[in-house]
């Protein structure tokens, strides 16, 4: 069982890449997950769960089930069983969190596995109220007690119990602590570089190739879940740029730096023809807007955009790249998406790549944040691949 960031659909195609999703609730923002495809490339002494999370931007936490109960004294009851053998000697701090089921019922839950447990506890939510990841995190309940989460299923109780949560000091270090960040560029979230990697469905023994790489987060990123990868950017200073934070980061996070090549080149004129793998890019997404955009503004950033990757794509399908996942730029103009997506796939498809429909029906998912004018149009394009 896993719960799920803010962007469900996205978070869900992710998921799919490396287990088998079982069942969601997009309400709740949670899902049952089984077969999980569990990698550690790189031998890190970490428990599976925490390896199979921590490859992944867009889950928060992954909890083992217990059971699916008719009754809460019996969900109850599954929670004492599983506190009996936990250690005596320290308060064990307590959580449970609800979804679907009632406020009050977590609270007589958490009092009677209090009254029925052997266990000193301190209950951390004793009000009923869920508990967060950012607090999970932050307070160190899973090291000095539990978690556990109730999800309710039609007449039943599901009721799981939590195994690793997101680091999140770990990302905020790759985020807002690396030495070069450019705001002039837009800042690719690690998250969502994770998300545009697992996407990209790389085998074990591709490169992953990102020809905008900017500050070279998905590069990193790679790098961390244990890929080859090579990244490349227009512009000089930035290439120095994610140099640099390769070197902070690789000593941070224990990966070989070498792993990591970055060169100063223009993605429209890479010789794609000798690289092999996948390309998971954020792409250029145009003129960064500091206000919104006028019609005539977006139209102009947009064609731009376009002819770009008629430069690039023909170049990109000269080698032996077999999966593409990128970012395109979506304008918001009088309530409505402006989008280019439709000209990108009819020119793959020219080209022997087609859209995976990865979200649903649809062929694509709109990445926003808030404060932001320019929002990333998520796309997957596949060699030989036939829509749907």
């Amino acid at each position: 069982m896993v719960q799920l960031g803010a962007h469900f659909a996205l978070s869900v195609a992710e998921l799919k890449t490396c287990c088998t999703v079982l069942q969601t609730d997009e309400r709740m923002g949670l899902a049952l997950v089984g077969d999980l495809r569990i990698k550690n490339p790189r031998g890190l002494p970490q428990k599976p769960e925490q390896l199979f999370l921590n490859r992944l931007g867009g889950t928060q936490r992954i909890a083992s089930v217990l059971g699916v109960f008719h009754e809460m004294a019996a969900a109850q009851a599954a929670v004492v069983d599983e506190l009996k053998t936990e250690s005596r000697e320290h308060t064990f701090q307590l959580a449970v969190s609800g979804f679907g089921v009632d406020r009050k019922a977590v609270k007589l839950l958490l009092e009677g596995v209090k009254k029925g447990s052997r266990l000193t506890i301190k209950r951390a939510n004793g009000d009923g109220g869920s508990i967060t990841t950012g607090r999970l995190f932050r307070d160190k309940i899973l090291k000095k007690g539990a978690d556990f989460m109730l999800w309710k299923l039609g007449g039943e109780v599901l009721v799981a119990r939590t195994k690793a949560i997101q680091n999140i000091r770990n990302y905020t270090l790759r985020d807002r602590q690396k030495p070069f960040r450019d705001a002039h560029m837009g800042m690719l979230p690690p998250k969502l570089a994770q998300i545009l990697i697992n996407l990209s469905k790389p085998k074990s023994d591709d490169a992953i190739i990102d020809p905008f790489c900017g500050s070279g987060t998905i590069s990193i990123e790679a790098a961390i879940m244990g890929y080859r990868t090579h990244g490349s950017d227009i512009a000089p200073e930035r290439v120095t740029g994610a140099q640099a934070n390769n070197t902070f980061l690789s000593e941070k996070f224990r990966y070989d730096h070498g792993a990591v090549k970055f060169i100063t080149a223009d993605a429209t004129q890479l010789k794609y023809q000798k690289m092999a793998g996948v390309i998971a890019t954020e792409g250029w997404l145009g003129h960064n807007f500091a206000a919104a955009p006028t019609d005539r503004q977006s139209e102009k950033t947009l064609l731009d955009v376009i002819a770009m990757w008629h430069k690039a794509l023909p170049e990109m399908a000269k080698g032996q790249i077999h999966t593409i996942a990128l970012c395109l730029p979506v304008h918001q103009i009088r309530g409505r998406n402006r989008s280019i997506s439709e000209k990108i796939f009819a020119l793959a498809d020219r080209l022997g790549y087609a859209p995976v429909a990865l979200f649903g029906s649809r062929k694509s998912y709109v990445y926003a944040r808030d404060g932001a004018y320019t929002s990333r149009e998520i796309i997957v394009l596949k060699k030989g691949h036939s829509p749907g």
